[in-house]
């Protein structure tokens, strides 16, 4: 089977898809990126596929988790369904430049549970977050690492 990327691409920036697409195609010819979504979703280039699920509380976090197989890349901003992957033992990275691994899972999980109850009592959640030029060149670097890894 053909090396797979999916992305998780409800919240997943544009840059971060038009990356991938694009490196995939120029140096991962036999790869395969696979969008799984609620809807369809834009992306300047053409070379990939797109599932779209009926819309549903991680429909597409559940698509991703049956389908993927150690070996295949995620690319998700979602810790809880990263904790998953993880646990399947599949290279999961966020759209900032996050690597998850068994060693860092539960710290990332536990700094997501304690904003979520900064958010709910008022003391937090409420900043816009925007996406830089820095973060997609983080993402880049920790992208390409992982490829190396995954090809290695």
């Amino acid at each position: 089977m053909a090396f797979r990327i999916f992305i998780d691409a409800d919240s997943c920036p544009r840059a971060v898809r038009d990356y991938t697409i694009r490196y995939t195609k120029s140096y991962l010819p036999s790869a395969k990126v696979i969008l799984a979504a609620n809807k369809e979703i834009p992306c300047q280039e053409k070379d990939f596929e797109m599932v779209v699920l009926e819309k549903g509380k991680d429909s597409a976090d559940n698509w991703i988790l049956e389908n993927a197989i150690p070996g295949d890349l995620i690319i998700t901003k979602d810790i809880l369904f990263a904790e998953k992957l993880v646990n399947k033992e599949i290279a999961v990275i966020n759209d900032r430049g996050k690597s998850f691994t068994k060693e860092n899972i539960k710290d990332a999980v536990d700094d997501r549970n304690f904003d979520f109850q900064l958010a709910m009592i008022g003391l937090g959640g409420s900043k816009k977050h925007s996406y830089s030029k820095k973060n997609l060149d983080d993402f880049i670097k920790c992208f390409q690492d992982q490829i190396k890894k995954l090809n290695s």
